[in-house]
């Protein structure tokens, strides 16, 4: 089931954007290196494993292709997470530019912007910039976390409440700790 279809049809351009944004930061899969011995991956696993991630309390995560999961309360997706082919972070100004080229039809309030040396993060809070359109506002995360020797990109899904929000922004601060 697409999570797009849970939440309100103003939130489907947001996951569009969501979307491009993460597979233009993550850039295209690079080829990974296998020992002899290795052996084969089940299923189209993940070279990336081991990757701590701690969730609230009542939260879980399942994987959503190679090299990503969906995390959130039971039943939801919240939060994904995706490991990124880049070497270094994104700045704020990156994160917010690259979602802002790409959502159409959306008023973008910025709320706030943080940088440590291993993590960044972009919020701002969206509404429809039809007049006609429900004007109800949702807040958007995205992310991006250097942990387990990679960079990892973090973005909020569509209908997070603002609680929801801000425990994704600690769930992605704290990736690999």
């Amino acid at each position: 089931m697409k999570r797009t279809h849970l939440f309100a049809s103003a939130s489907a351009p947001v996951a569009g954007v969501l979307a491009a944004l993460l597979f233009g930061l993550s850039g295209c899969p690079k080829e990974q290196a296998r020992s002899p011995d290795a052996g084969a991956r089940p299923n189209g696993a993940s070279a990336t494993v081991g990757l701590r991630v701690r969730l609230p309390p009542g939260w879980s995560a399942n994987p959503a292709g190679t090299d990503a999961l969906v995390a959130g309360p039971k039943g939801r997706g919240v939060l994904r997470i995706q490991r990124s082919n880049e070497e270094e972070l994104p700045s704020p100004e990156e994160l917010a530019r690259g979602f802002s080229e790409n959502a159409t039809g959306l008023a973008i309030e910025p709320l706030d912007s943080r940088r440590t040396d291993d993590w960044v993060a972009w919020r701002a809070r969206l509404k429809s910039a039809d007049p006609k359109a429900s004007q109800a506002t949702w807040t958007v995360l995205l992310a991006a976390r250097k942990a387990h020797e990679g960079i990892y990109l973090c973005s909020t899904e569509p209908g997070a409440t603002d609680a929801e929000v801000a425990a994704a922004a600690d769930v992605c601060a704290h990736l690999g700790e």
